[in-house]
């Protein structure tokens, strides 16, 4: 899937849009004057060539005939919370969407263990935020950044990478 037109579509569009307004403009009949032009339009467009119409010209400037996606663009596709989950978690997806699911129900806005907070220096510790209940401590990071569903997700990793599942209240779903 890709995002947007290519220059070629774009210049075909545009270049439709005026043998429209020449023809109806002037009265003709779409079969007399449209047809042709198009098909003049489209040839033109392939070889990145100048386009003449009968009542206008239409300029043509460096247009490939083919255009490829680039691979960043369909990185950029967004995803589900699971397709992120799994690409951050590979081998270990299955359970990552467990303790998601129990942490939080793979909702990204929960905050919770909101009884046992506390605060120092100003700011507000001990909650758990996000998709994976991450607990607020002083050398963790800050509750904003935790928010961000992609951000929760990768500290999720760091933290199974070093400790396994044991920091999860749910792990008893996938630990028996």
């Amino acid at each position: 899937m890709r995002i947007g037109y290519t220059k070629t579509e774009l210049n075909l569009a545009v270049a439709v849009f005026g043998i429209l307004v020449i023809a109806f403009g002037h009265g003709l009949s779409w079969y007399e004057q449209i047809l042709p032009d198009l098909y003049l339009v489209e040839k033109a467009l392939a070889k990145g060539t100048t386009v003449y119409s009968t009542q206008t010209e239409l300029e043509v400037v460096d247009t490939p005939a083919v255009v490829e996606t680039p691979q960043e663009a369909i990185l950029e596709q967004p995803d589900t919370i699971e397709d992120k989950i799994r690409r951050v978690f590979g081998s270990e997806a299955d359970n990552a969407l467990k303790i998601a699911q129990c942490e939080s129900q793979m909702n990204p806005d929960v905050i919770g263990d909101t009884h046992l907070t506390y605060v120092k220096d100003g700011a507000t510790y001990g909650d758990s935020i996000g998709l994976f209940q991450i607990r607020t401590f002083v050398n963790r990071p800050d509750r904003e950044l935790l928010k961000d569903a992609d951000f929760n997700i990768g500290y999720a990793k760091k933290m199974f990478d070093a400790q396994g599942w044991h920091p999860w209240t749910c792990k008893r779903v996938i630990i028996k």
